[in-house]
């Protein structure tokens, strides 16, 4: 169930980055990261937030924290 429930959250963030709503979507990272701090695939959506918005250096810093958490996170490499 609670699987499930993660797949939701993750799905639901990604669908706001795709349609444009990265406001949205940074707060939801926000809020969600205060509880899966140490979640690595949190960092990933965060960090592509930040790509496509053109903040490649925060792209960059936020993918290098999720690295810490899991250096073989095959999307952070």
């Amino acid at each position: 169930m609670i699987e499930y429930q993660y797949k939701i959250i993750k799905d639901s963030i990604q669908q706001l980055i795709q349609e444009g709503r990265f406001d949205e979507a940074k707060v939801a990272i926000r809020e969600v990261k205060s509880i899966f701090q140490y979640d690595p695939d949190f960092y990933v959506i965060e960090a592509n937030l930040y790509y496509l918005k053109g903040s490649y250096g925060l792209a960059k810093a936020v993918g290098s924290r999720g690295l810490e958490l899991n250096v073989n996170h095959v999307e952070l490499l």
